[in-house]
């Protein structure tokens, strides 16, 4: 899009609206929802070309919020009549649920003015007929603005998809899970996912190259939920070479996810060797990890005349919270030179059994 003299740059007008007079109670099925409101733009440097709604319901306990976005004719369009018309604007959304009207003011980067909803007169019919029927004015305005309506309906029963619940044909629309993508999927190898799956791999960006590049890595049949994981925790090639450069012997696909969830990286194996251990595996590794127990530590304990070489009885003692701070006390208290099966056995079962214990050896 060109540059507007006017300075509203070339990219996207970012609108919010607040309900101001609705013409019918919200509510009503039989009727037909027929609105105004006001809305207000913001014309953003973006490069998406896209109208921000912001609707608050009348009741004022509640607000939701969604986006449309236009097509680069009419974008176009409303930048050129705010320019030839001192900012006036007028343009019109055509939906299956019915027409959204917008009329007023864009100067340089902000814009303002009254909008009207008139709904379709056959399209809540046409939607029972499909299946969806009690829509309520919220939901007719909802579909118009997200463009929900037969067409979204019929193309999602003929992908398998049939007797959704409004809000779930809403979801598919909004994260645009469509003929195409399942399509996209299908030629990436995945048949037969679910609507779930489908709306989480939208969620998080997965394309047909990413499923193509993850079924290449050699980690076996990865499955929708082994493909979200990768996603989420950023298991990607170059982090699975530096996983198998750590010697940590094979790694499954689980191996490597869960050294994704914990932070379990070359710097922390490489602190784990030189802790006088002897070779960890993995899973000594990771209970490293999870408990805390780190080179930090083991210093600490050394301060305090605390010499932890035995691998388990250093996770033993951050799994049971000793430290420093209670070998100090107790010396407080005249215990000195104490075991660590002493201080585990303190910890564990109390200073009053060691009292006692005392006691017993002093008769």
């Amino acid at each position: 899009m060109r540059d507007r003299a006017m300075g509203m740059g070339t990219s996207a007008i970012v609108l919010a609206w607040m309900l101001a007079a609705p013409a019918v109670a919200l509510g009503q099925d039989a009727s037909r929802a027929d609105m105004t409101g006001s809305w207000t733009a913001r014309v953003a440097d973006s490069g998406i070309r896209e109208v921000q709604l912001r609707v608050a319901p009348w009741d004022g306990d509640s607000h939701w919020q969604t986006s449309i976005r236009l097509d680069d004719d009419l974008a176009e369009r409303i930048l050129a009549d705010a320019e030839a018309n001192d900012g006036r604007v007028h343009f019109v959304i055509d939906r299956e649920a019915g027409a959204l009207t917008f009329d007023g003011l864009i100067r340089r980067s902000r814009g303002t003015g009254n909008f009207s909803f008139d709904e379709a007169p056959a399209f809540r019919q046409e939607m029972r007929d499909l299946g969806y029927g009690g829509l309520d004015d919220d939901q007719v305005l909802s579909a118009a603005l997200l463009d929900v309506g037969p067409r979204r309906a019929t193309d999602m029963a003929g992908l398998g998809f049939p007797d959704l619940s409004f809000d779930t044909l809403v979801s598919s629309s909004v994260f645009d899970v469509d003929r195409d993508y399942v399509s996209e999927m299908e030629r990436a190898g995945l048949r037969d996912l679910s609507l779930d799956d489908l709306t989480s791999f939208r969620v998080f960006d997965i394309d047909a190259d990413f499923v193509r590049e993850a079924r290449g890595l050699g980690l076996g049949e990865l499955d929708a939920d082994d493909l979200v994981a990768m996603k989420v925790h950023g298991l990607t090639p170059e982090v699975i070479a530096q996983a198998h450069d750590m010697d940590l012997g094979d790694l499954d696909f689980d191996d490597l996810i869960a050294m994704r969830v914990h932070g379990i990286d070359a710097d922390f194996v490489r602190e784990a060797d030189e802790m006088g251990f002897g070779r960890l595996d993995l899973d000594d590794i990771m209970a490293m990890k999870i408990h805390g127990l780190d080179s930090e530590y083991l210093a600490s304990m050394e301060e305090v005349g605390v010499v932890l070489g035995d691998f388990d009885d250093a996770i033993a003692f951050r799994v049971h919270g000793i430290d420093a701070e209670l070998v100090r006390e107790l010396s407080d208290e005249g215990f000195e030179d104490l075991t660590p099966d002493d201080l585990l056995n303190i910890r564990i079962h109390g200073l009053d059994e060691i009292l006692r214990k005392r006691r017993r050896i002093r008769r």
